[in-house]
């Protein structure tokens, strides 16, 4: 997975388990699935994550993201809630 140049949070689908249901493309707030990819009109909101009853979708904090929970939670790997 690349980081973007934000360096938060990335979608990212595991086309294993995903069964092009289409949930994710029409729930996304700003279109951003596009036959079983993500563009980068993505604002990162998560709602796909949430949604998919796969759970094909899935999301990786990016190393700035980690450090600068660390910095101020003291924790190696944060718990984000959807």
């Amino acid at each position: 997975m690349q980081e973007d140049e934000c360096g938060f949070l990335h979608p990212f689908i595991d086309t294993e388990k995903c069964i092009n249901c289409g949930i994710c493309e029409k729930r996304c707030p700003m279109g951003a699935m596009h036959a079983g990819k993500i563009t980068s009109s993505c604002i990162r909101c998560l709602r796909c994550v949430s949604l998919c009853p796969q759970g094909a979708l899935s999301y990786q904090s990016t190393k700035i993201l980690n450090r600068y929970l660390h910095r101020y939670y003291k924790q190696a790997k944060p718990t984000l809630y959807l």
